[in-house]
């Protein structure tokens, strides 16, 4: 008889649980029906995921973030604490991302017949057709791994538009050259060379590279600018954006 009631317990405790994972698991594929609903469906992978699906998962199941969506913005992030009952303020600036290189008067060593993408050409020996080795190919790999039309090939360098960019990351991801990197609206001062040469070998391979004259640190009165790699380095915090870098600069290549 004991055993009948242990059974019998045992069956409806059971019974109980399945019930409840079965209401919790309908209650979270709502909430989660309810996430993606908000998020904009770009499935671009600049939240970290795969897919929004994945991110509105994380975001219900795991209690991931609600503010890693760059396509969404200011809206989705507001929807997003809205629904999940969230505290919410967008303090982040805009990022977009910034090719490196503006090397539009690079120079060639040959002209390359090859399969026109920057992944195969950065392949053979030399690193391409340019004498500047970290100089930007301009096949557009970058180009066509943009979903959102944010990027143009311009005199054989590609150009990103900002205002289009949704800081998705593809395009970095692409770049074999490593010339794309990721940056916000409070950046002041941006480079465009990638180049580690200094001087006399710069020039020889593009007008436009930096050559690494420290001009732009020694007119600098605010301690704003450091050298690494021959490569300036500017710290936001200490630039005032008083332009003098910009306008001293003898390549032109700071902006």
């Amino acid at each position: 008889m004991e055993i009948l009631i242990l059974g019998l317990i045992a069956f409806i405790i059971g019974i109980s649980l399945n019930f409840i994972a079965n209401k919790f698991k309908i209650e979270e594929s709502k909430d989660v029906e309810s996430v993606l609903g908000i998020l904009p469906m770009a499935n671009c992978g600049g939240c970290g995921y795969p897919n929004c699906e994945a991110y509105a998962k994380a975001i219900v199941n795991d209690k991931e973030e609600i503010n890693k969506c760059s396509v969404g913005g200011v809206e989705v992030l507001t929807s997003l604490g809205k629904y999940l009952n969230i505290q919410t303020e967008y303090k982040d600036a805009v990022k977009y991302a910034i090719v490196g290189c503006n090397g539009k008067k690079a120079k060639e060593k040959y002209e390359y017949e090859g399969i026109k993408t920057c992944a195969s050409e950065s392949m053979i020996q030399g690193q391409g057709h340019l004498v500047c080795t970290y100089g930007c190919l301009g096949h557009g790999d970058c180009k066509v791994s943009c979903e959102f039309g944010a990027i143009k090939i311009e005199e054989g360098v590609a150009v990103i538009n900002k205002d289009k960019c949704v800081a998705c990351g593809k395009c970095i991801e692409t770049c074999p050259k490593q010339l794309i990197k990721m940056i916000d609206s409070n950046t002041k001062i941006k480079l465009l060379c990638n180049n580690e040469k200094k001087g006399r070998e710069v020039k020889l391979a593009c007008q436009d590279g930096c050559i690494g004259c420290m001009i732009c640190k020694k007119v600098c009165e605010f301690g704003a600018v450091t050298f690494e790699n021959n490569l300036p380095i500017f710290d936001n915090d200490k630039c005032t954006y008083c332009k003098k870098c910009i306008e001293k600069c003898p390549s032109k290549c700071l902006i």
